[in-house]
């Protein structure tokens, strides 16, 4: 066999040419990336895709679509395992999908990552506005069925009337008398939540010697008009420190026994209210608690309670479910010295996750626990690095999508401050120059669930306002 000669310029190219084949042979077309996900109402004025890195992809491709079965349009190509979009409307849905390709450009283009949704909030602010009241027993809860809504309740001073107004488009405005029921001036003796957009009233009714009552604002007519939901029966009264949610559709409101001094142990009850049976004493077998240590929310369909056990020095932490059963906080976190006002708690629908807050005076920190409902556990969140002012104010807490926003009021500038927890760290939203000289009661509302881009923190500054700072 004769001799085969290949010149130096011949022997390159084959050997690029093997080499090229040798590689197409073995890498194949990049495959579609894994764990594809966007952000979903936690960020502002931006969504941030990512995705698990794929192995000989050298470059992937985003597309967006208004639908998930639409048009997708090219948007980027990137070399990473993210990309930011920010050409994006605040609320608006979008739909993306990610594909890869590998060096030599070829994707697998007909079995791309699934579609996945993504949108984003506007750019928060604090927008200011003042409630003038004539009292000093007040709750705020935001509307969650109306973005940028809240209502409040307060007691008169002089009358003790019960009054209502609803923060709509940027001011306050009053709703219709709640038919002169009346209230004595006692901590927490009126409470408002809401459902379904309908605000709820429950208060310590003084014509009936402090038992508990209740009225909602039914709008279905011609005029809105205040309906009640009776009263709970004389069994427990007087009643005070009231906290209401619902779950589901029905309305608890839980308070203190009010059988001794104020500011002296108390024991806890709860009530429940169902179209079907009415009022309820559902009550937990629970020992004497600190006066005000209270904080009620609502679950999927079941209520949590916790409350301060003067008695062990510990939070308790309750969910009821037919029954009171105890979620085992205090075997998790231990003893803690809780001042009067300082506890919170609040349930966050989309994670399914109950976020309790407290400031623990014997370790002088503010502390926040999540608890997964679903596995039954608590873990602790990143403490927040504030120090709380030790002696007046309240802690509220309030979550969505697994952002936290945590009020206190600040031992070093002595106003109330919130702070936000998302991405493994927390951030000081600064509120308004109004919000300065803080007295009296203090209160954070709920923050709403599908209006995502708001909270109401309101406190009363002086013995005839409250600063009402909305942040949208």
């Amino acid at each position: 066999m004769g001799r085969v000669s290949i010149s130096a310029k011949t022997s390159v190219i084959v050997s690029v040419f093997l080499l090229t084949v040798s590689c197409i042979a073995l890498v194949g077309p990049a495959s579609a990336p894994e764990n594809v996900k966007a952000t979903q109402g936690t960020k502002e004025d931006r969504v941030i895709l990512t995705w698990d890195e794929v192995k000989r992809a050298g470059v992937y491709a985003v597309y967006r679509s208004s639908s998930e079965n639409g048009d997708y349009e090219y948007l980027a190509s990137t070399d990473g395992t993210s990309y930011v979009d920010v050409a994006v409307a605040a609320l608006v849905r979008y739909w993306y999908i990610v594909a890869a390709a590998d060096y030599l450009g070829r994707a697998e283009s007909e079995k791309p990552a699934a579609p996945v949704e993504g949108w984003c909030i506007h750019t928060f602010s604090w927008q200011s506005s003042t409630l003038t009241f004539d009292g000093s027993q007040f709750d705020i809860v935001a509307n969650p069925a109306a973005i940028g809504e809240a209502f409040a309740v307060w007691c008169g001073a002089t009358q003790s009337a019960v009054n209502a107004e609803v923060y709509r488009e940027g001011e306050w405005r009053a709703l219709s008398d709640p038919f002169g029921i009346t209230t004595g001036d006692v901590a927490g003796s009126v409470s408002i939540a809401t459902a379904g957009g309908v605000p709820y009233i429950a208060y310590r009714d003084e014509a009936s010697g402090g038992e508990l009552a209740a009225v909602y604002l039914d709008e279905s007519g011609e005029e809105p008009e205040w309906k009640t939901l009776g009263s709970a029966g004389p069994g427990i009264s007087p009643i005070r420190g009231l906290e209401s949610a619902f779950a589901g559709s029905d309305f608890y409101v839980a308070g203190l026994y009010d059988t001794v001094a104020e500011g002296e142990p108390a024991p806890v009850v709860v009530f429940l209210f169902s179209n079907d049976t009415g009022w309820q004493n559902v009550s937990p077998d629970a020992p004497a608690v600190s006066a005000s240590s209270l904080a009620l929310t609502g679950g999927d369909a079941d209520p949590f309670l916790a409350y301060y056990d003067e008695t062990a020095t510990a939070v308790v932490v309750l969910q009821h479910d037919g029954g009171w059963t105890d979620t085992g906080f205090f075997l998790d976190y231990g003893a803690a010295n809780v001042p009067d006002g300082y506890l919170d708690l609040c349930f966050d629908e989309t994670t399914g996750e109950l976020v309790l807050a407290f400031y623990d005076s014997t370790a002088g920190a503010l502390k926040v626990w999540a608890y997964d409902t679903s596995a039954g556990e608590w873990s602790g969140v990143v403490d927040p690095p504030v120090t709380a002012h030790p002696d007046a104010g309240t802690v509220g807490i309030s979550s969505d999508q697994g952002v936290r926003y945590l009020y206190y009021k600040d031992s070093v500038s002595n106003r109330g401050t919130v702070t936000r927890f998302q991405d493994s760290s927390w951030e000081t939203l600064p509120l308004s120059d109004e919000t300065e000289g803080i007295t009296g009661q203090l209160n954070l509302a709920e923050l709403a669930i599908d209006a995502r881009q708001y909270i109401v923190f309101a406190f009363a500054r002086e013995a005839n306002s409250i600063n009402a700072d909305v942040y949208r």
